[in-house]
């Protein structure tokens, strides 16, 4: 059995076509290569800004402790001078009140 022309046409079409669709199959699977590889970057990128942000709102909760602390020993500071102050009043008062020039 012998090749006809037709057979070798279709032969050689076929290994055109053959030819073909694995330099398409390169081509793709280098572009998927690619995006995989950018996409890897992208993901590395937002990785590090997320632990970027997670020590940035770390340091903001321990200036928010530090700034709690510090409005509560002045509230306090403010409520002993208040009382001091009162207590100061009340001698004052006392002492107008003994003293024999008035």
């Amino acid at each position: 059995m012998g090749c006809t022309l037709g057979q070798g046409l279709f032969t050689a079409a076929s290994t055109a076509s053959a030819i073909e669709l694995r330099q398409r199959v390169e081509t793709s699977g280098q572009r998927s290569a690619e995006e995989l590889r950018k996409a890897n970057e992208d993901n590395a990128q937002l990785r590090r800004s997320v632990l970027d942000l997670s020590d940035e709102i770390e340091q903001l909760r321990d200036d928010l402790a530090t700034l709690r602390g510090q409005n509560e020993t002045l509230t306090h500071d403010i409520e002993t001078m208040r009382r001091s102050r009162g207590t100061t009043q009340v001698i004052d008062e006392r002492s107008r009140l003994s003293s024999p020039n008035q």
